[in-house]
């Protein structure tokens, strides 16, 4: 399964503030299986963060939000409905995670197939993402 990491959002800045939420979202759903875990494990070997806070978006048909890491790689997919993959549901739970007043950015590990549900990007966008 081809896993492709996509940057859907880039910084934008909520008046004047360097203080930076970034969000990694992570297919679990069945048509990625551990491909997206592993995309994922790979990127952080090289990502560096700076001073941003991350957390944590485990997601198939339903989405999860971690604080860690090792809490998405180490939990049951099978709580997240592996069968589905809901890119918009996942975008508005990450949307309705961002902190008011911090520049958002979101990292995307997914195949893009999606079984519902196609994102509303020009709402994204009106939210700051």
């Amino acid at each position: 399964v081809l896993a492709a990491i996509l940057a859907l959002a880039e910084p934008r800045w909520s008046g004047f503030t360097d203080r930076q939420d970034i969000l990694l979202l992570v297919d679990q759903s069945a048509s990625v299986g551990k491909s997206g875990v592993e995309a994922a494990e790979e990127f952080l070997k090289t990502a560096d963060f700076g001073s941003a806070d991350s957390a944590w978006i485990g997601f198939a048909g339903e989405g999860k939000l971690y604080s860690k890491w090792d809490e998405l790689k180490a939990a049951d997919a099978g709580i997240l409905e592996p069968g589905a993959t809901r890119l918009d549901a996942v975008l508005d739970l990450a949307s309705a995670a961002f902190r008011p007043g911090r520049v958002k950015t979101v990292v995307l590990f997914s195949d893009g197939v999606t079984t519902a549900g196609w994102p509303d990007a020009e709402a994204l966008k009106a939210r700051g993402i």
